[in-house]
């Protein structure tokens, strides 16, 4: 799995505002090879489609009225399916200074994968390498 396409598109992506956020995140979904979709992290609102998802964070408590839209669940309601065990997810992070970061799925994120399927998962390390995620 090749890094650098990844981490190239999401930097084209990287909103011009972007440096108001600590981080830039994009999740694409991988079909055969093809970007099916682009999920990005919007901070500044909540989807009411989050609810149909259990979204919970560490100690499990649910925080789906305000974690606002990560890449993951972005990418999840764009691409409309209920079902993507063939999909790759690949995770990409770019901080404020434009370097690649760690992007693991968080807690929520994880919940909302496992409920989906998936073939695959991975994400970028700070080495702009992709690792693969293990639940």
């Amino acid at each position: 799995m090749k890094a650098e396409r990844y981490i190239s598109l999401t930097k084209a992506l990287y909103p011009v505002d972007a440096t108001l956020f600590k981080s830039f995140h994009t999740t694409f979904i991988v079909k055969k090879g093809k970007i099916q979709k682009i999920g990005i992290n919007n901070y500044s609102k909540t989807h009411p489609r989050i609810l149909k998802y259990k979204y919970t964070g560490k100690e499990g408590v649910d925080i789906r009225s305000f974690v606002g839209v990560h890449s993951e669940l972005d990418a999840v309601m764009k691409y409309n399916k209920t079902d993507c065990a063939d999909c790759i997810f690949i995770n990409v992070r770019v901080d404020r200074n434009g370097r690649v970061a760690m992007a693991a799925p968080c807690t929520g994120c994880s919940c909302v994968l496992q409920q989906v399927g998936f073939k695959k998962v991975y994400y970028t390390t700070e080495d702009e390498q992709l690792v693969e995620w293990k639940p």
